[in-house]
């Protein structure tokens, strides 16, 4: 089995770790195959770069002599951009970190909260609770502005807001699962568990999992409706 996992940004550093975290869940026999954006934000921090960041999706899978390799696609991104047009642009599946982490949470807790530390994509992240329809799961969305730099060098800075962060989401906000909000915190799931005492998901992981299960069960994208592929018209260079 072969999963595409794409990192929606330009930053080297956080690809490789996506990578090692994406390699990390695949089954013994999975094939990882992770790449970056050619051209785009060097991490997606609102709406404006998410847009650029749709149409490059959409370029890279339409263009890559390689698609018919792969059994499944993973969007890195905790915004989950792109992924409706994806979806029509093949029938594999394709599966997004935030949603795969919000689903898994189901399993393991009631309430769960989301921690990045982006403010401005707050109504992104409310968005895609409602999109998975677990609002009444949700106990909060902690977004303390942090710079991603820190989490990219694994700070000892960035460990221990992480950790007050998850604390505060549990004590006072009621959350017993921790889903860590976008890819520059892949790997940092283990670290947490252990600090907090809760499970918390490393939404990569999740969505390599999920990946792999739609994939080994033969399960293909529904092209009728909403994910049939785009009608045929003329469009402008």
């Amino acid at each position: 089995m072969k999963i595409q996992v794409i990192n929606p940004n330009t930053s080297v550093r956080m690809t490789e770790m996506i990578r090692l975290s994406a390699q990390e869940a695949a089954a013994p026999g999975t094939e990882i195959c992770c790449r970056g954006l050619d051209r785009g934000p060097e991490y997606a921090d609102c709406a404006y770069d998410n847009a650029l960041v749709c149409a490059e999706l959409v370029r890279l899978v339409q263009g890559d002599p390689r698609s018919a390799e792969y059994d499944a696609y993973v969007v890195a991104s905790f915004a989950d951009p792109g992924l409706d047009a994806l979806r029509e642009l093949t029938e594999k599946p394709v599966v997004g970190i935030a949603e795969a982490a919000i689903h898994f949470s189901a399993f393991l807790g009631h309430k769960f909260a989301i921690i990045n530390t982006m403010p401005r994509l707050m109504k992104s992240f409310e968005s895609i609770v409602a999109r998975t329809g677990a609002q009444d799961r949700l106990a909060a969305i902690k977004l303390p502005p942090f710079r991603v730099a820190s989490f990219l060098e694994s700070s000892d800075e960035a460990r221990e807001m992480l950790v007050a962060t998850a604390r505060e989401a549990i004590d006072r906000d009621g959350a017993e699962v921790i889903l860590l909000g976008g890819g520059m915190l892949a790997g940092y799931a283990d670290f947490l568990t252990e600090q907090v005492g809760v499970p918390a998901l490393d939404g990569v992981k999740c969505a390599v999992k999920l990946a792999e299960s739609l994939a080994a069960l033969g399960l293909k994208t529904s092209k009728i409706r909403t994910y049939a592929p785009p009608f045929t018209k003329a469009y402008r260079e």
